[in-house]
């Protein structure tokens, strides 16, 4: 007791008789490294401390570390290095034994590179995450290529190639990526999820020769820890180590002559694919996907009661749904139309074959030349990719297969089957009837139906077989062309505080499924068709049939005897010609179309009060909705009432809202409705319209950040050309609205222009004109000037914008000094409507020429004009003298 109380003792002395005993691996050793995503270090530190303890492994990569990237916490042994991630679970981090030589020579976002100093070489390893959804970060993979390198990861691909049943984005880019490089994968031995079979923590290196994989059924997280182990250093037994004589200079040329071999043989790899290989290396590669809209393929069926996930099951229901919906409708036995349309249907099923014209050579190529190549297969497991290397010499093959079909004057019945994939329009367990159908036809048969159907256009072209209210669908119809038409009609009317304009929004329900075919041949019929165009497009129709594609199983066949495949380019064509009649029962009312968009404008009348009005247009509403029912009950072609809107446009205060119903279905009015990508609110204002798309530019900025940390401002050609092909897009879609905004909206959108020239040239801290100056760029009115250039151009010869050239011809005659045309309307000459008509009457073409004869001086002066940028530099660099 006395020694005990008088033996000195430490913390120190402590320290080192608790702390733990690791096995130290010899430098001779084969590398070893643990692959591990923690989801979240924080909360498994215990996980990872026992496994570096059983396993000692030389280099240990953490993906999914999360908020512990911050301050990492430390292992006793190790050294660690972290990198922050994008998300809660992001972020990659590398900790290595203290006897092994590392340094950072690359990081960026999720993305981790060291460079490790093995005893017979150096290699570059890096720890990279890709969050789900994400594409791997190939333009850094590229960057450190020529060296060696292993990348180890959860790269989130799923891909066949490595033993996953099914494939996804990121598994085919990364598929795509290895066969252009060269590279090789280092596959685990089983799968690494813990949720599912997929194999999806790997790595990546341009030599995977040698290394064993191990997945260990440890730990607590959803992800399976991997040992990967490789011999980049052969160790000579200990017991032959002094008898085994070797001369070291021997030694040194074996290892170059090996080194020199190896590097040889990996850079003819590379070297497979020359072409296809330069052209992956672009970095339109890699950033075309980023701002992609897609939908998101779903993981299952909402049901009544319970979700269905099993693809067996999925696909059946989908069947029993889709065999429902492209049933033959009912029609109206006692209808006159109807039975006159069957009858000229079944007419048509007894009439002689009708040859076509011979299809030529020149028609089979410049439709050949249209395709894009493809890689998605169709129902006969071809692609329009395989289509697109055809030599030219098959060609003339092509033509004569057409030519024995236009002979016949059908279409041949292998072309009708097609292979139809659900996307999902309600999250990723929608209910059977929020899916988009999309089908896949053949492409052999899709190549002779874009023949015949560049001839049905030559006739619609020839006859002037179009309406001037219908834009779509047709070369040179501009979606522009239609929302000016329809906004400019609105000003006019509200330009007086009483007269109100009604506009009812129709939305028919699935309207290129419910194209009913005899309604359709009754149509073309009387449209004066050729007739053998006629018979070919009922051929086209009928005798049609469809299965389901979801995951590896597809449901039996299906006949459709409705509607088009919304994969055919003819659908649409015939879709139009189907409703055109629409706009001649609307006689007196103005009506706007595209597609089968339909928007009826009700205008109030000058004369009557606002009170007056509301009634009168609510008496226009029953009318008009009687018409449409009338139409839509002959062609049985269903309005869907639940998205048909109602939108009372007006200047008054809080006027009263007009009642409208269809079939005893009351109308939901509206405060603001996206028509055609342009929000049109009551009061026709454009704060909420340019908030919007602002925020998807501000989005976009934040993905040219990423972009840009990897591509130095000595590349800003290809900075330049990312920044004009994804965020300027986005403001040249506010410019045909342009002149509807005020002066303090159109600055904001100026100012968020010159930030992306900023970040694109990184000319931070600048004002918005310093910064046009310094880079020398168009200024956003400078693409305003040469957009509306054109598109006056259009408006002023285009015969479907005759609703705008009326609109301005009025707006004309209300400012002119010409007022003999009062003396035709039952108003007084000083009637106070009237008046107020004429000072608030607006037209965006007055804007225009103003703004032309302003803006034509200053056209392209940051761009071409040095003055500004010599002003600059004086001021700035060039200090006077005393």
């Amino acid at each position: 007791m006395i020694d005990e109380w008088n033996k000195r003792g430490c913390i120190s002395n402590l320290c080192k008789q608790w702390k733990k005993n690791r096995p130290v691996n010899d430098k001779t050793n084969n590398l070893f490294v643990l692959l591990f995503n923690v989801e979240g270090l924080n909360t498994h530190l215990a996980d990872v401390d026992l496994l570096l303890k059983q396993y000692n492994p030389h280099i240990c990569i953490l993906t999914g570390v999360g908020a512990a990237t911050r301050k990492l916490p430390t292992f006793l042994g190790y050294v660690g290095i972290s990198q922050t991630g994008t998300n809660s679970f992001g972020g990659v981090a590398i900790l290595y034994q203290k006897h092994v030589k590392c340094k950072t020579i690359d990081s960026a976002t999720n993305f981790l590179l060291i460079e490790a100093q093995l005893p017979t070489e150096t290699v570059n390893i890096g720890a990279v995450y890709v969050p789900p959804g994400s594409l791997p970060l190939f333009q850094l993979f590229n960057k450190h290529a020529e060296q060696s390198f292993v990348l180890f990861g959860d790269f989130n691909a799923k891909h066949s190639t490595w033993n996953c049943k099914v494939n996804n984005t990121s598994g085919v880019h990364m598929a795509n990526w290895l066969e252009d490089t060269g590279n090789e994968m280092i596959i685990p031995n089983s799968a690494t999820s813990r949720r599912s079979d997929a194999v999806i923590d790997f790595a990546v290196s341009n030599n995977a020769t040698g290394w064993k994989t191990e997945v260990l059924h440890e730990g607590t997280s959803d992800h399976w820890p991997t040992t990967m182990a490789t011999a980049t250093s052969r160790a000579c037994p200990k017991h032959k180590q002094g008898t085994k004589k070797i001369s070291k200079n021997k030694e040194k040329r074996t290892s170059r002559a090996v080194s020199s071999s190896e590097t040889h043989f990996h850079r003819r790899k590379k070297q497979i694919h020359p072409t296809k290989a330069r052209r992956e290396n672009n970095i339109w590669k890699h950033v075309s996907p980023t701002f992609r809209p897609f939908a998101p393929p779903f993981k299952g069926i909402q049901t009544e009661y319970d979700k269905k996930t099993d693809p067996k099951q999925i696909v059946n229901m989908l069947a029993d749904h889709y065999e429902k919906h492209f049933a033959n409708p009912q029609h109206d036995t006692s209808n006159k139309l109807h039975q006159e349309a069957i009858d000229i249907f079944e007419n048509f099923k007894y009439l002689p074959k009708i040859p076509l014209e011979q299809i030529t050579y020149q028609e089979v190529e410049r439709e050949w030349k249209k395709f894009q190549p493809k890689k998605s297969t169709d129902s006969t497991g071809t692609s329009a990719l395989i289509l697109k290397k055809l030599p030219t010499e098959y060609l003339a093959i092509i033509t004569i297969l057409f030519n024995k079909c236009a002979k016949n004057g059908d279409f041949f019945d292998k072309g009708k089957i097609a292979k139809v994939i659900c996307l999902s329009k309600d999250g990723l367990f929608p209910t059977v009837n929020k899916l988009r159908p999309i089908s896949l036809l053949p492409n052999l048969a899709k190549w002779f139906e874009r023949i015949i159907h560049a001839r049905i256009l030559k006739w619609c072209n020839e006859l002037n077989i179009a309406v001037d209210e219908q834009s779509g669908f047709m070369q040179g119809r501009r979606l522009q062309t239609r929302t000016l038409s329809l906004i400019e009609n609105l000003r006019l009317t509200t330009a007086a505080c009483n007269r109100p304009a009604l506009v009812i929004f129709v939305d028919f329900a699935s309207a290129f499924d419910r194209m009913w075919h005899p309604a359709l041949i009754r149509n073309l019929n009387e449209l004066g068709m050729p007739l053998p165009l006629l018979k070919w497009v009922h051929s086209w129709l009928t005798n049609r049939w469809l299965y389901l594609s979801y995951g590896d199983e597809n449901s039996r066949t299906i006949q459709m005897l409705v509607g088009a495949p919304q994969g055919s380019v003819l659908a649409a064509t015939l879709f139009r010609l189907h409703i055109h009649f629409l706009p001649a029962i609307f006689n007196g009312t103005s009506i706007h179309m595209f597609a089968d968009d339909l928007a009826l404008v009700l205008d109030g009348a000058i004369e009557k009060r606002l009170s007056d009005n509301i009634i009168y247009l609510e008496k226009q509403a029953r009318t008009s909705m009687m018409k449409l029912e009338q139409y839509s009950h002959e062609l049985i072609l269903p309005v869907n009432v639940a998205k048909t809107k109602a939108l009372l446009v007006h200047s008054a205060v809080a006027p009263s809202l007009p009642k409208v119903r269809y079939q005893d279905q009351q109308i939901e009015h509206v405060n603001s409705f996206k028509y055609l990508g342009v929000h049109i609110s009551t009061k026709l204002g454009w704060g909420n319209y340019i908030n919007e798309r602002l925020r998807k530019i501000r989005n976009i900025y934040k993905g040219l950040r990423q972009i840009y940390q990897t591509i130095s401002t000595e590349h800003i050609d290809v900075r330049r050309k990312i920044f004009l092909a994804y965020a300027l897009p986005h403001l040249c879609w506010l410019f045909s609205t342009w002149f509807y905004f005020t002066e303090r909206q159109q600055r904001s959108i100026e100012h968020v222009y010159c930030t992306g020239i900023r970040l694109t040239y990184s000319i931070y801290g600048w004002d918005d004109i310093t910064t046009l100056i310094l880079s020398q760029e168009k200024s956003l009115r400078d693409y305003l000037y040469s957009y509306w250039t054109r598109l006056c151009s259009h408006l002023e010869k285009a015969s479907e914008a005759v609703n705008f050239q009326q609109s301005w011809k009025a707006f004309q005659i209300l400012t002119g000094h010409d007022t003999d045309w009062r003396r035709n309307i039952d108003l007084g000459k000083n009637n106070w409507f009237l008046t107020r008509l004429i000072e608030r009457v607006q037209h965006s073409l007055m804007d225009w020429k103003a703004f032309q004869n302003e803006h034509k001086q200053q056209l392209m002066a940051y761009k071409n004009d040095t003055q500004y940028l010599n002003m600059f530099i004086y001021k700035y660099y060039i200090q006077p003298t005393a």
